[in-house]
């Protein structure tokens, strides 16, 4: 493997204002220049690129090897004002964690379920399932979105409408940076709007665990779960469940 690897560059599309990488004489564009979900978008391809054998060793290029060369990569990439970024941090705690799980294995063997596996030991570890749930951000989304319908854009470049142009000066929403309690309900009200199917709500999912935890551990394990202070605030997930069993008493008979 060369010590010498050459890593595509992030820079900027003059004509659209988007980030782009050149990856084997193709251009992929990144969303617009600058932002965070553009560098994870770049960092992605780059992973891709890496493991797809484009290095020497190609197929048998192993984790710990494809981690070393995005390490030079993120110390040289990842630095303002001659000083590393905070970025950098993060990098090396979540590389050093990978590594020790799958570093001798083959970059082409590590498959979705032991990315499951990364994130379980991440929890174990005490790392904040919040700041965990938080990397999803809507609006990151929304943009990755636009740009994988820009790459499935049939109409030449040079035809049509810029890619961005064509949005609305003043929408009535905007993705934000994460979802809140009540952006997430809202959200999955639109969407069963949307698909024309009976309303439904997150919060059904607490009720039908409590139901449940109440029912088969008893009621102190539903209320240490559900985080309840008083006990018979729980007790309304057993009521519940009394009447929903008399309903269906009631309608067999």
């Amino acid at each position: 493997m060369s010590d010498h690897l050459r890593i595509p560059t992030y820079r900027k599309h003059k004509g659209s204002g988007q980030a782009v990488v050149t990856l084997a004489g193709k251009d992929h564009y990144l969303g617009k220049f600058g932002t965070e979900s553009s560098r994870r978008e770049y960092n992605r391809l780059i992973a891709e690129w890496l493991s797809g054998g484009h290095v020497a060793g190609g197929d048998n290029l192993t984790i710990t090897e494809l981690i070393a060369i995005f390490w030079r990569h993120v110390k040289s990439y990842y630095r303002k004002n001659g000083k590393p970024t905070a970025e950098v941090d993060g990098f090396r705690t979540v590389l050093r964690l990978v590594r020790e799980l799958y570093g001798d294995l083959t970059a082409r063997e590590f498959s979705p379920l032991k990315l499951k596996a990364v994130r379980t030991e991440m929890l174990d570890k005490g790392w904040c399932r919040t700041h965990i749930n938080a990397q999803f951000s809507p609006k990151e989304s929304e943009q990755l979105r636009r740009l994988d319908a820009s790459r499935k854009r049939t109409t030449p470049r040079s035809c049509g409408n810029r890619p961005g142009s064509n949005r609305k000066k003043r929408p009535k929403r905007k993705a934000g940076v994460g979802y809140t309690t009540a952006s997430y309900r809202r959200a999955v009200a639109r969407a069963c709007e949307k698909a024309e199917v009976q309303p439904w709500t997150p919060g059904r999912l607490r009720h039908t665990a409590g139901t449940r935890i109440r029912r088969e551990y008893g009621l102190e394990a539903a209320q240490l779960i559900l985080g309840h202070s008083r006990a018979d605030v729980t007790q309304v997930y057993a009521e519940r469940d009394i009447k929903k069993a008399l309903r269906i008493a009631a309608e067999i008979g």
